[in-house]
């Protein structure tokens, strides 16, 4: 094969890259969505496991007393420590809103879940 027959095979082949570039290329622009941090990253089995008892029993929505007898029963059952920062970490997430603080503390009255 001669210069002139591997050039001219170049070419070709440089003609179907442009071509392909163009059918590939995307005119408009892609809106850049960030991607969702799930409620549930980095959050303990038994942990995972109370939130879900509480969508279960009271739903999205509907505020939940942090005194109430029932959350108190499936804390301790189970065994969930410091319950005030794992909502404020929901809250953080947009899967929990507290509604209601206990005076000017910082104390959570109620709280709900958000429908993701």
């Amino acid at each position: 094969m001669n210069q002139l027959q591997m050039l001219e095979k170049i070419a070709i082949i440089e003609k179907a890259i442009l071509e392909l570039k163009e059918t590939i290329k995307d005119d408009g622009f892609k809106e850049f969505v960030p991607n969702p941090v799930q409620w549930d990253k980095n959050l303990k089995g038994k942990t995972k496991s109370l939130i879900l008892i509480l969508i279960n029993r009271y739903g999205y929505d509907n505020p939940i007393k942090r005194d109430s007898k029932f959350l108190k029963d499936e804390i301790w059952k189970l065994r969930t420590t410091d319950f005030a920062r794992i909502l404020y970490t929901l809250q953080e997430r947009n899967f929990c809103k507290i509604d209601s603080y206990i005076g000017d503390s910082r104390r959570i009255e109620s709280f709900s879940f958000i429908k993701p």
